[in-house]
């Protein structure tokens, strides 16, 4: 875990820079204990570790995985306004904004989490309804089980 004084520098470090720019310079205390990249760019993702880990001490805002924009939930989706557009496959899910949904830009799952099947079957079902209501006509499934 971070020192008291390295998490309040981190927390009083805007979340906004330029592409290339170094949040603080390598001589700086904190530089020791966190490694900046400068070969991310604007089109680069947020990087996963941003994310808040259970057990880390340092709490983030969630910020959308593209953009790195954050706001409300009518502007911000997380796991339960994903799960509720189907648009999970069942999965943990790194935060979306609107416009970068909008845009055309994928659902980020997290790496090695667990797929929730029976939300995966649901967001499935519910995809399958609303092309066949965009078509004019309802779709249901059905499995025989040959013995």
């Amino acid at each position: 875990m971070l020192p008291f004084r390295q998490i309040r520098t981190l927390e009083a470090v805007d979340h906004r820079f330029s592409c290339g720019d170094l949040i603080f310079s390598d001589e700086h205390p904190t530089g020791k204990v966190i490694t900046q990249r400068l070969n991310l760019t604007c089109e680069s993702r947020i990087e996963t570790a941003y994310y808040n880990v259970e057990g880390r001490g340092l709490r983030t805002k969630p910020i959308c995985i593209h953009c790195g924009e954050h706001g409300d939930s009518d502007f911000l989706y997380q796991q339960e306004d994903i799960e509720a557009m189907n648009k999970s496959s069942g999965k943990q899910c790194y935060p979306i904004c609107k416009l970068c949904l909008g845009k055309g830009k994928k659902v980020i799952p997290y790496a090695g989490k667990k797929t929730d099947q029976a939300q995966k079957r649901k967001e499935y079902q519910n995809n399958k309804n609303a092309e066949a209501a965009s078509q004019g006509g309802r779709v249901v499934e059905f499995y025989i089980r040959v013995t």
